[in-house]
């Protein structure tokens, strides 16, 4: 689907709204990288948003229009998406299955190098708690 970076920042609010519940809307990102404080409300926490580019990470427009890839749930308003469902872009349901789609992907390309990329930074997470979310150790290298 096609959307506005006002619509992405929107978004991105969205996901991280109830991150001290865990809720599952929390977003993961290709593409760009992020940062949001949660010493800020809901609403206002995002402080922070790149795009990557053939140029590198450049910060994002508010007014320019990216094409983005979402599962069909979000898009459809799922998880309080409302700005994904009621966005004006281009839009194509592929009728794949997001899980579909992903092994298909995995199996082309045959080794997998994962590694943290620190594509997500999260500002003033209380300390002496367990994060909201936390990574596992990422092997380096998987294969399909």
């Amino acid at each position: 689907m096609d959307l506005k970076g006002k619509e992405i920042l929107a978004a991105l609010e969205n996901g991280v709204s109830q991150w001290e519940s865990q809720a599952g809307r929390f977003l993961q990102v290709s593409g760009l990288r992020y940062a949001f404080d949660l010493a800020r409300p809901a609403g206002s926490r995002v402080v922070r948003v790149e795009v990557r580019t053939e140029k590198g990470y450049m910060p994002l427009d508010l007014e320019a229009t990216y094409r983005v890839v979402v599962n069909n749930f979000i898009a459809n308003g799922g998880d309080g998406f409302t700005v994904l469902k009621e966005a004006q872009g281009f839009r194509v349901d592929t009728g794949f299955s997001d899980a579909e789609s992903f092994m298909d992907y995995l199996k082309e390309l045959k080794v997998v190098e994962a590694a943290l990329e620190g594509r997500i930074e999260v500002l003033n997470e209380p300390k002496g708690e367990r994060p909201a979310y936390w990574a596992y150790r990422v092997p380096g290298r998987v294969g399909v």
